[in-house]
This record gives structure tokens, C-alpha cells and sequence, in this order.
């Protein structure tokens, strides 16, 4: 340590020395605007605040990542539900012997209206993510 900066710790008393914790300072703390004291001194409050707007930005910003792939996950299990439901799968069973030997209903003869439950059961089948924005 210098002489100068010996003498800037000797000059401002211990408990108005600013409280940077990487490595001593010796500037006094700044002042708040009702008079009492900050931590730190106004050069490393700058250097704070910037650390933490920088900080808050990149949170901002992957959170706005995460929403837009949830978005696009959501649109591509909903394009993925949608092309299931329009298909037509054909049944190949020979007779209705074949339907009742393995308990299969008989196909329905007009659409049947789906659940919630129903859509969130078949895009858990389809290993799409299920969520209630679907519906």
C-alpha cells in the first residue's frame, strides 16, 4: 500500500469507509437523500447498479426465451393434435367376431365431442406436453 492511499484510510473514519467487499476502499460512503448512509461509496454504487440493470436484463430476456419455446412446444403439440384428429385410421379387423374376440368396441358411426381429459390423455400418449392453454 502507498503513502496516498495510507492516508485516504487514515482520513475517513472506519465506519464511514465504504463497504466494498472485493477489497478495501477508502472513499467515504455516499449519502442517501435523507441524509443517511449507503454501503458503499458512489463509485462502487454506479458499479452495482449497472451489475444489477445488467443482470435483470439478461433474466428478462431467457424468460422471454422460455415463454416463446412453451408458445412454440404449445402450437406444435396443438398442430400435432390436429393432424391426428383430422387422419383417418383404418380399422382392419376381418369381421365383428374379430371386434368382440379382443374387446374392441365397434367403431363409432359419428364423431364423438372430446373431453379435456380425453385431449390431455391422447397428448400424453403422443408424448406432447399437456396444458390447460390447449383447451
Amino acid at each position: 500500500m502507498n503513502q496516498n492511499s495510507s492516508d485516504a484510510f487514515s482520513t475517513v473514519p472506519r465506519e464511514l469507509r465504504c463497504t466494498y467487499r472485493s477489497k478495501p476502499c477508502p472513499n467515504e460512503r455516499a449519502r442517501k437523500r435523507n441524509g443517511t448512509l449507503h454501503k458503499l461509496c458512489q463509485t462502487h454504487r454506479l458499479k452495482a447498479n449497472k451489475t444489477q440493470r445488467d443482470m435483470q436484463r439478461r433474466l428478462r430476456e431467457q424468460r422471454r426465451q422460455e415463454q416463446l419455446e412453451r408458445q412454440l412446444n404449445d402450437l406444435k403439440a396443438m398442430e400435432l393434435l390436429d393432424e391426428f384428429l383430422q387422419a383417418e385410421i383404418p380399422l382392419e379387423l376381418d369381421t365383428d367376431e374379430d371386434l368382440d374376440m379382443w374387446g374392441i368396441p365397434e367403431p363409432l358411426s359419428s364423431p364423438v365431442d372430446w373431453s379435456p381429459e380425453d385431449i390431455d390423455l391422447l397428448l400424453t400418449l403422443l408424448g406432447a406436453t399437456s396444458n390447460s392453454s390447449v383447451h
